[in-house]
């Protein structure tokens, strides 16, 4: 069993009710995305679960490893998810999904107040065990700063903003939504959107609503996520 609890010991992987059918997994690359995810279903009538974690921990839980939170054992399968394109190729092979689509694509960014990463000595990533976009960013890294490894896309702010570290390996979404210095780099990912087989009208209904929201594609573009749905 995988043990989330955060630096803060507060729950801040999940968002929405408990009691919901419409249980949707989604990359902590795309937290500042959920709220409006979550929001545009609402307003559809749509009750959701919206868990946000990284895509390598989400992979374990589609194959039955559980999570923890503090004391809470979360057990509930995902419906919908939406995840980086590689981990959505997987599960089409394994003919696990009814429907997929593309939703938006997203850009590494370095945020730091330094002017070249090299000089960064204390840099927050995500674990690469949980992660396939901190195993490219490893694979390039060429320098000799401490590599501290956090549980989510989440905890790289808090890194940042604590004071923590003076580098950060996020993304330019992320570095806008929360006013973070930093440079782009050359490395862009698709995420897409998998809808489970065995869906039912409200699901299906669901998933065509993320694929082709005025709302969510509004603010998506807004923090500087390319749309794709």
């Amino acid at each position: 069993m995988l043990d989330l609890t955060d630096s803060d010991n507060n729950i801040t992987s999940l968002l929405g009710y408990v009691d919901s059918k419409v249980v949707i997994f989604m990359d902590s690359a795309l937290s500042e995305l959920a709220n409006t995810i979550f929001l545009e279903l609402k307003e559809n009538y749509i009750k959701s679960l919206i868990e946000i974690l990284p895509s390598g921990i989400i992979m374990k839980q589609i194959f039955n490893e559980d999570v923890k939170f503090g004391n809470l054992i979360y057990d509930k399968p995902p419906r919908i998810l939406i995840l980086p394109s590689s981990e959505i190729s997987s599960l089409k092979q394994w003919e696990l999904l009814l429907a997929v689509a593309n939703f938006v694509k997203i850009k590494m960014f370095i945020a730091t107040e330094l002017d070249d990463i090299c000089k960064a000595k204390r840099i927050a990533i995500v674990n690469p065990e949980y992660s396939v976009f901190s195993i490219n960013f490893i694979k390039s890294y060429k320098c000799h700063g401490e590599l501290v490894l956090v549980k989510n896309d989440g905890e790289v702010i808090k890194e940042l903003k604590k004071g923590n570290v003076d580098a950060g390996v996020t993304w330019f979404h992320s570095a806008k939504a929360n006013g973070l210095k930093g440079y782009e780099l050359n490395k862009t990912f698709t995420i897409q959107i998998g809808l489970f087989k065995g869906a039912d009208k409200t699901l299906i209904n669901a998933f065509e609503i993320l694929r082709n929201s005025h709302a969510i594609r509004e603010y998506a573009e807004k923090i500087g996520m390319v749309w794709l749905g």
